[in-house]
């Protein structure tokens, strides 16, 4: 008798078949019961960095299905909340709701920019974003603002028009999904919906009837109403905005579809008396007005968990799982296969007893099912919530302050390899929230040879110290994925630097880079100049900076060494830092200068580049030196932009809002 198995035979078998398929089912069963959201194709291939191009906050739509409703949100803002807008937008963009019911586009209205930080910082955010309208008007509050709004909108958008408008104010937090829900069963025509006022006797009584200014809507046929009628000035400027909506709506007997939101719309209580529009959190909150300072936003998105999102899987995540199945599929062929022929011919020797052969024919059942648990505990760990990130595009950020190194996935190689890889780390502060926005919006609208490098940006800090940290940080984190924290106590000169070299090839071991380079967040830097300059320079033992001492007045007679404003360094200079001793027990001091002194006392970094006068100080009107000067065209980096002003004098220079195409929704000379 032969001891080859029939292997056509066998693999056509119906019990073979059934074993090598319930893997995969398993597998596919998994992930649409457990991960419905994540299992679709585009998933399999995007990458962990990728991003919308813009920050558009709306859904992206699958397939051609139209939406139930077109809903726009128009946030009342003044122009220099900056750091409140930049919120708003990472709040909004983490949220979700159903594509199919809902096409809801929310924009932030002003009026006309009066100065010269504004005209810059708000071309950038155009720029950048494409979501803020500015009216016509001198910024007002009760004044007429809010019905310049509202009756624009029709000009801005006849093309387009939704079914909803809403009017919400800057300190409102909107849960969408919620709000999206809420609105599939109103009335499309003369409907008014919010927060009924008055509500009690105490508060406003006894006004008309009026939705609550924190945020209302009403069905685009009230707004072109609005636009179309000819109303004194006395109806529409000079009281309270929102309460002048209603009366405008009750005198001419208009809206009579109107839906009271209450308790599910409310103003924030903190320590005052709940009232009918004042009160606890409820879970079926679809609106949380008066969060005035950051405490409030921090308890209110704690309550709603808003930092608790699981990290998505990762596309290795996928492929691991899928390689997972097949294994099971071997084991189980091999099982059948290779062990059970052999098997046989004892069997067939021994005895013919049925109980015989089935118990030797039990190791393909019991891998089976061993095998399956694994791949359910491998889901489990690698994507459930209680994971700590292993596989996944970014870890959750812990819920105490005190966080070890926080590490972000490198953006992936495009399909041109680039000639080098480059990490920029912006050394700051975890508090200054408007300056990372503000360099985030600069570098995303600069553009260079891709196929010549790729850089990737990090923002560098130490642990978080406070709730408020805890909660904006972590949005940050889930919105950009380009933080790192470092394991230590904020502090200047007393190891930072150190810390954050020594640390990367621990975090960017499997993926290193050929060059890193130090940056400060008061540095303007202009990366096809920096691209550029760095083709040429060797990717070993180089040191590329601006060079100081360049006179016997500054820093002198310390030895040589590269300016903190932004010095570059080869990855293997940041390998040895990482291993030195002499780095190690040697890092309290003027940290750039002591990154120079080290490689001084070990003989390293023997190929220096001294980038002057292309890297160097603002110099406003201070005195011209060999390191701060007047800009020039050809320049790689601008430094010590401490002031809203003097970013405003170097993006200027550059023409970096050159680019700003006109627009009817906004109008900025």
């Amino acid at each position: 008798m032969s001891c080859l198995p029939n292997f056509s035979k066998k693999l056509s078998s119906p019990s073979t078949l059934t074993l090598i398929l319930l893997p995969l089912i398993f597998l596919a069963l998994t992930f649409l019961l457990i991960l419905p959201g994540n299992f679709h194709p585009h998933n399999l291939s995007s990458n962990c960095n990728s991003r919308p191009a813009s920050s558009s906050l709306k859904p992206i739509l699958t397939g051609t299905t139209k939406p139930d409703f077109r809903l726009l949100i128009g946030i009342i803002t003044l122009p220099d909340r900056y750091e409140r807008r930049h919120l708003l937008r990472t709040i909004y963009s983490l949220q979700t709701y159903n594509p199919a019911t809902a096409h809801v586009d929310i924009r932030f209205v002003f009026c006309n920019l009066k100065t010269r930080e504004q005209k810059v910082f708000i071309a950038l955010e155009i720029m950048k974003f494409n979501d803020i309208i500015i009216m016509n008007c001198t910024e007002n509050m009760d004044d007429g603002k809010t019905y310049k709004f509202l009756s624009g909108v029709p000009d801005l958008y006849r093309d387009h028009p939704y079914n909803y408008v809403m009017k919400a104010d800057d300190d409102a937090y909107i849960r969408l999904d919620s709000l999206v829900e809420s609105l599939k069963d109103k009335s499309r025509v003369d409907m008014y919906y919010g927060l009924m006022m008055p509500c009690d006797k105490e508060n406003f009584f006894p006004f008309p009837q009026f939705m609550s200014g924190m945020g209302y809507i009403l069905s685009w046929d009230l707004i072109e109403w609005m636009a179309q009628s000819d109303f004194r000035s006395d109806d529409t400027e000079g009281g309270p905005e929102d309460i002048w909506t209603g009366k405008l709506l009750n005198v001419n007997e208009k809206a009579k579809n109107r839906y009271d939101n209450a308790p599910r719309m409310y103003n924030y209580k903190g320590p005052s008396p709940s009232t009918c529009f004042r009160h606890e959190y409820v879970p079926d909150t679809i609106m949380v007005h008066q969060l005035k300072e950051n405490s409030r936003w921090v308890e209110t998105l704690d309550y709603f968990n808003v930092t608790s999102r699981p990290p998505s899987p990762s596309p290795l995540t996928y492929l691991l799982l899928l390689s997972l199945a097949m294994l099971v599929a071997f084991f189980i062929f091999y099982d059948k296969y290779i062990v059970a022929p052999t098997t046989l011919v004892d069997v067939s020797l021994a005895t013919t007893d049925k109980t015989s052969i089935t118990a030797t024919s039990s190791p393909s059942n019991l891998t089976f099912v061993i095998l399956s648990l694994a791949v359910v505990a491998l889901v489990f760990i690698t994507i459930s919530p209680i994971n700590s990130g292993f596989l996944t595009c970014s870890r959750p950020i812990s819920a105490s302050s005190d966080i070890t190194v926080l590490t972000t996935h490198e953006t992936p190689l495009s399909a041109v390899k680039p000639e080098f890889r480059m990490l920029l780390g912006i050394v700051t502060l975890p508090e200054l929230y408007e300056r990372r926005h503000l360099l985030r919006n600069i570098f995303a609208l600069q553009t260079y040879d891709q196929t010549v490098a790729q850089i990737d940006i990090r923002y560098v800090f130490c642990n978080l110290t406070d709730d408020e940290q805890r909660v904006f940080v972590a949005l940050e984190i889930m919105r950009y994925d380009d933080i790192i924290i470092l394991n230590c106590k904020e502090n200047m000169n007393d190891g930072k630097t150190y810390t954050f070299l020594s640390s990367l090839p621990e975090l960017y071991g499997d993926q290193a880079y050929d060059f890193v380079m130090k940056g400060d967040d008061d540095s303007y830097i202009i990366l096809d100049k920096l691209v550029e300059s760095l083709r040429d320079k060797p990717r070993e033992d180089m040191y590329y900076g601006l060079r100081v001492p360049c006179d016997t007045k500054n820093f002198f007679p310390f030895p040589p060494f590269m300016e903190g404003m932004g010095y570059v360094l080869s990855w293997d200079l940041i390998q040895w830092i990482s291993t030195s001793d002499l780095a190690r027990k040697d890092n309290i001091g003027f940290e750039d200068m002591w990154t120079g002194k080290w490689f001084d006392m070990a003989g390293k970094a023997k190929t220096r580049f001294d980038m002057s006068p292309r890297i160097y100080d603002y110099k406003g009107a201070a005195d011209t030196n060999c390191f701060r000067h007047d800009f020039i065209p050809d320049s790689i980096l601008v430094h010590r932009l401490k002031m809203d002003f003097e970013w405003v004098d170097t993006l200027k220079y550059f023409n970096v809002t050159s680019r700003l195409k006109p627009s009817k929704f906004y109008n900025i000379v």
